[in-house]
């Protein structure tokens, strides 16, 4: 009688806890998608404070083009240096979300891919538009969500690669 209550209450709990979760991650979803559009559109604005906020204070990146830094400080600086330099009238047109994946309610992974126009080559001349897969990691810091990991990688490397 006991065994069987005490299955029923974690039948219950596990169902109750479950459909709380599923709830909790699709509008944490949609805040990891806003968070993405916001880093694109700073980006775009030359936003550095915009940009900045969207990332947690340890946050690091390995860009598509191999460039690295750690922290916040120096992501904003990385920044600053390719948009004074190849970035310089470069946009990101888009950055599609294809896949988010929780790894714990308050930690994602999220697969996007994103466009760039405008880059400037050796020469100083436009170059052609690049596609890359670039994977955030974000996680959540009370209501919030922030960026802690972006890896870029350009796809046509990835595509030379498989073949």
């Amino acid at each position: 009688m006991i065994s069987t209550a005490i299955t029923s209450l974690c039948i219950a709990s596990l169902v109750f806890f479950g459909a709380t979760y599923a709830r909790a991650n699709s509008s944490d979803e949609a805040a990891i998608r806003k968070v993405i559009e916001q880093r694109r559109v700073a980006w775009n604005a030359q936003d550095t404070g915009g940009y900045a906020a969207l990332l947690t204070a340890d946050a690091d990146i390995v860009s598509s083009t191999g460039r690295s830094a750690e922290s916040r400080e120096e992501i904003i600086k990385l920044y600053i240096h390719q948009r004074a330099g190849a970035y310089r009238t470069a946009t990101i047109t888009s950055t599609v979300v294809k896949r988010i994946k929780f790894v714990r309610p308050d930690i994602a992974l999220a697969d996007a891919e994103a466009e760039l126009e405008g880059a400037r080559g050796p020469d100083d001349g436009v170059v052609m538009p690049t596609r890359s897969l670039v994977f955030f990691i974000l996680i959540k810091e009370g209501d919030r969500w922030l960026i802690s990991s972006i890896r870029g990688a350009p796809i046509s490397a990835i595509q030379s690669q498989k073949q």
